[in-house]
């Protein structure tokens, strides 16, 4: 038996079906493709699913301009100099 590409859509079902809750061997059995290949889709799937449900950062945050700061330390000097 030779390798034949299997339509993702046919993975998603197969894989929908066995996380439901169905047994691997008679879903693998009717989509016609090996058990081992319904085992390795499933711990890709879920691995993957996993990664994408990870609480993540909001995004990069920027440095401020050293020209920022710069006036920062300027201002606090400023106002420590009123209040002599």
């Amino acid at each position: 038996m030779g390798f034949r590409p299997i339509p993702v859509e046919k993975k998603i079902e197969v894989i929908y079906r066995v996380i439901k809750g169905e047994k691997i061997q008679p879903v693998a059995r009717e989509a016609g493709v090996d058990r081992s290949s319904v085992y390795f889709w499933k711990e890709r799937t879920l691995i993957s699913l996993k990664e994408a449900l990870e609480p993540h950062k909001r995004g990069p945050k920027f440095k401020k301009d050293p020209k920022d700061q710069e006036i920062e330390k300027l201002k606090e000097k400023v106002a420590k100099l009123e209040n002599l």
